[in-house]
């Protein structure tokens, strides 16, 4: 007689119904992403190593490096900020969902390629306009992905239907904010690179602030 053992229940991910997963396997593997790509950014600063002269004027002629650095390590960091938050209100995950989670990973895992052009095209003075169209660009993608993960997740129903409606309008606005902010810079990055960069700058420090309080339904006693 062939004994077959039961099946396991961990087997299918906890796959509900709907096709819809838990989200701590894709919060685990953004957090390694964004933690890689930080790691990436840091060998930019391996550069910043004096040539000629003094320590003090190499470090005078090399700041871009250092400031781009700063600038993505921001840029990063808001995102892993907001991928945090927004986790701790969505309650599933589906493929498609996945999908638009690994378009974000991907724009944010090749900022440190535009960061180390626009460094070296700070220092040099050759071809800025284009370095900063490229980086601009690449932060604009990232908070474009971002939205649209939100908005797909929203609109699904992955949201724990516990959060008022209402709070999850006002935070697809504090999300859409920082968009329109970080598109007005890559326009403008094609007429002057340093308004570009300076507005990306300004629009990253805002959006460090905290998102809005999470509101819930009220349940029955």
């Amino acid at each position: 007689m062939t004994y077959r053992l039961p099946p396991d229940p961990t087997e299918h991910g906890d796959r509900s119904p709907d096709n819809t997963r838990p989200t701590s396997r894709l919060e685990s593997f953004s957090d390694g992403v964004m933690a890689i790509a930080i790691t990436a950014l840091a060998f930019s600063l391996l550069q910043a190593r004096p040539e000629n002269g003094s320590l003090g004027s190499a470090i005078r002629h090399q700041w871009p490096i250092l400031a781009a650095f700063l600038l993505s390590f921001m840029r990063i960091g808001i995102y892993w900020l907001n991928h945090h938050f927004a986790f701790k209100l969505i309650a599933r995950t589906d493929h498609w969902a996945n999908l638009l989670s690994l378009l974000l990973l991907l724009t944010i895992a090749v900022v440190p390629y535009p960061t180390a052009i626009l460094a070296r095209a700070l220092i040099d003075q050759h071809e800025l306009k284009l370095a900063s169209v490229l980086y601009i660009g690449s932060l604009a993608a990232s908070s474009l992905a971002w939205n649209l993960l939100f908005r797909y997740m929203r609109r699904r129903g992955l949201i724990d239907h516990a959060v008022e409606p209402e709070y999850l309008t006002r935070l697809a606005g504090f999300y859409r904010f920082g968009l329109y902010g970080i598109l007005a810079a890559f326009a403008l990055s094609f007429v002057n690179a340093y308004v570009g960069l300076t507005l990306s700058l300004v629009f990253t420090v805002v959006s460090l602030r905290p998102p809005p309080d999470p509101a819930y339904r009220e349940t029955a006693a």
